[in-house]
């Protein structure tokens, strides 16, 4: 990256020579991800997250929507859900695939929705709460029989599975640099099918017109070595992620703790556990003093702990989807630290219960 800051910093779609080697950083960057994706590098359109990345997917196929009829699995991000309702305010039909208690998709009613001729379905390669693996080959197959179009938020997949980008089904497939140890400020919109992509930021011909502004050609090229590392990891960097993660999930069940999705097939480095009684925001706060980063299942607004809506989609009720938080692991993490989070955390949760 570091030469995109200095004698590469310039304009790629400028013809001097400062520009020409900041397109020449671009193009191998896309054409490395497009290889790696299973496309031809036009098909990748760069964007600056995975939220504007999915906003794209959903809002640039408007005017190509035949039946105006999208539907999101009750699973996705809230960049996905979030655009869904945009297109509800502009008139498109949405629905909403329920999902198992498992933490999977209802393939069932994705079934019964595609009853009716849709235009588009969204499902996530892997949740980012739960980290529970979507069944993506038979939401591919549904999907496909009823002439829809796939779009895959795979922001979470790379690095934390087995899988390789270029077998993943989906249409449009959504990626982002900062979950793959990567710089923020790079995401693509992958494209699988010569789809025409109506831009939603405008102003300029960058991206075939897909999405206008000045690429950000150093974090797109961190971006793209990033992917190579991950796609290039052993396996026993996974295997050695998913032991870790079993194990933090037997102390929580030791602890009366629930794992959410225990029985589907997860990413190697998420665990998600549901706590009754103790507030996923309060446990966060104690276990930050005590020098562990986790996050909280629900999200905070204005003060006010909110449900998670991923947990109340599996079956847990409100007051429950408060109580939850998200483990994740990765490369930086060591058994030392594990060790110690095993001593900490009964402590903690036994002061919280008020034992």
């Amino acid at each position: 990256m570091a030469p995109y800051w200095r004698e590469r910093c310039g304009n790629p779609s400028s013809v001097h020579r400062a520009g020409r080697l900041a397109r020449q950083g671009l193009d191998e960057a896309r054409l490395d991800i497009a290889t790696r994706c299973g496309v031809a590098p036009g098909s990748v359109v760069f964007t600056a997250t995975g939220s504007e990345a999915d906003n794209l997917a959903l809002t640039g196929l408007i005017p190509r929507m035949k039946h105006r009829r999208v539907a999101v699995s009750a699973l996705e991000h809230p960049a996905v859900l979030e655009a869904a309702l945009r297109l509800r305010g502009l008139g498109i039909a949405v629905e909403v695939i329920g999902a198992t208690s498992s933490g999977q998709v209802d393939l069932e009613d994705l079934a019964r929705i595609l009853q009716t001729p849709t235009d588009l379905v969204s499902v996530m390669a892997a949740n980012n709460e739960t980290g529970v693996i979507q069944p993506l080959d038979e939401v591919a197959g549904l999907v496909a029989k009823a002439g829809a179009l796939l779009h895959v938020d795979a922001v979470q997949w790379p690095g934390k599975q087995r899988g390789k980008l270029a077998d993943l089904p989906g249409d449009l497939v959504t990626l982002a640099s900062h979950k793959i140890y990567g710089p923020k400020g790079a995401a693509a919109l992958v494209l699988r099918k010569p789809l025409v992509i109506e831009a939603q930021i405008v102003g300029g011909p960058h991206e075939r017109r897909r999405r206008a502004g000045t690429e950000n050609v150093a974090a797109i090229v961190g971006f793209a070595k990033a992917l190579a590392l991950v796609e290039g990891q052993g396996d026993h960097d996974l295997s050695r992620l998913a032991a870790w993660r079993d194990d933090l999930d037997r102390l929580a069940l030791d602890l009366g703790l629930i794992v959410a999705g225990q029985g589907s097939p997860r990413l190697v480095n998420t665990t998600c556990w549901v706590m009754p009684q103790i507030h996923g925001e309060t446990l966060l706060m104690k276990l930050d003093l005590a020098g562990f980063a986790v996050s909280s299942g629900s999200a905070c607004s204005s003060g006010a702990v909110k449900p998670s809506p991923v947990l109340q989609a599996m079956g847990f009720s409100q007051e429950a989807a408060k109580c939850s938080i998200r483990i994740s692991l990765g490369r930086e993490t060591t058994s030392g630290e594990l060790d110690r989070f095993s001593r900490v955390l009964p402590g903690i949760i036994a002061a919280l219960r008020g034992g």
